[in-house]
């Protein structure tokens, strides 16, 4: 057999040798087209699966932003109210003690010049 191995001794093969060596070929070339076929259905198995990932990692991405959206919204309206409630507030104190009022406001302006004024 250490001669059918070898392809140069072809020609020293007896008509049965041949036979055998032919069959053999055949065999191997009917294994590797199965092995194509195995290889592809692999690849494209794989692709799926992958593809598949990436939908639903997309999908719960998509979720996530949505979640973070709504609690964004929330939270700004929340901070409406808050500033809304403050800012009656501070309407109502005025009212109340307009010459505190003033006096603040001219405490706050007498700050921001200092604080911008040119040295």
């Amino acid at each position: 057999m250490a001669t059918a191995a070898n392809p140069t001794n072809d020609a020293k093969l007896n008509g049965r040798d041949k036979a055998d060596l032919n069959e053999h070929k055949a065999d191997i070339s009917k294994d590797l087209d199965a092995l194509r076929a195995d290889l592809k259905s692999l690849a494209q198995t794989v692709s799926d699966i992958a593809s598949n990932k990436t939908s639903a990692a997309s999908s719960a991405a998509q979720d996530r932003f949505d979640e973070y959206r709504k609690a964004g919204e929330r939270q700004a309206d929340r901070a409406k109210e808050y500033t809304s409630l403050k800012a009656m507030e501070a309407e109502e104190m005025i009212r109340e003690n307009p010459a505190g009022a003033v006096a603040v406001s001219a405490a706050i302006g007498f700050a921001i010049g200092l604080l911008t004024r040119r040295r």
